[in-house]
């Protein structure tokens, strides 16, 4: 997504470029904060999330999910080229 496709939907939704940014601005401010006041106190182990999923499939064998984000970290030093293959896999 470019920039200027992001500020066009922010305007649909009603906000000016100065808006968005600020919000944007406020939304991180408040997601490291809340990242520096729990670090270190939460801590989930692949058993908890595997205890999680089970509950909430409620003993189903099979269930449908959404993954909402998907980070795309890339290696330091890797050229936009290289970039290119984890997001492709990532976008699959």
């Amino acid at each position: 997504m470019t920039v200027e496709r992001l500020f066009s939907e922010a305007r649909r939704t009603g906000l000016d470029e100065a808006s968005y940014r600020e919000e944007l601005r406020r939304q991180l401010l408040q997601t490291k904060l809340i990242n520096v006041r729990l670090q270190g106190r939460i801590r989930v182990s692949d058993d908890d999330l595997k205890t999680g999923i089970r509950s909430c499939l409620g003993g189903a064998r099979q269930a449908r999910l959404q993954v909402a984000w998907v980070l795309v970290s890339a290696a330091p030093g890797l050229k936009p080229a290289e970039n290119r293959r984890p997001r492709a896999l990532a976008s699959a």
